[in-house]
């Protein structure tokens, strides 16, 4: 599948999840040229992505589970419930969190992450998203 294919997999009138990583897998493989080609596209394209996934909601909701999961466990709600943690536990959560998004950024599937990777290898690509993301962010 050609870049261009895959560009058009991107549109609006495509929502499937699956089939937009799909996209972003057949992109990955074109060369930065081509890339910086579509990247008028690609950004405006990031519009149609589903945000409500974001990196941080889905590292919180997979926190939550398994904090129910390992509560289920115990037997109890009411121990659940006179649990505390202290700033310290907190902030090292906070961390660990932040730490993930980073890497589901670097590692991800998705066109963002896609486009972030290609900006850091490749300087060219960087200042065009830059400025490409300033137009649409302000146009």
């Amino acid at each position: 599948m050609e870049a261009s294919d895959a560009l058009e997999l991107l549109s609006p009138v495509f929502q499937n999840i699956e089939l937009r990583r799909y996209a972003v897998s057949r992109l990955s493989h074109a060369k930065p040229e081509q890339i910086l080609l579509y990247l008028p596209q690609l950004v405006q394209a990031l519009k149609y992505e589903r945000f409500a996934q974001n990196v941080l909601k889905e590292v919180k909701e997979q926190e939550e589970f398994q904090k129910r999961k390992e509560d289920a466990k115990e037997g109890s709600i009411k121990a659940a419930s006179e649990k505390t943690t202290t700033g310290s536990d907190y902030d090292a959560q906070s961390q660990q969190i932040l730490e993930q998004a980073i890497q589901k950024c670097l590692t991800g599937d998705d066109l963002a992450s896609f486009l972030i990777r290609s900006a850091c290898n490749d300087a060219t690509t960087t200042y065009y998203l830059y400025w490409y993301l300033k137009v649409e962010v302000c146009g």
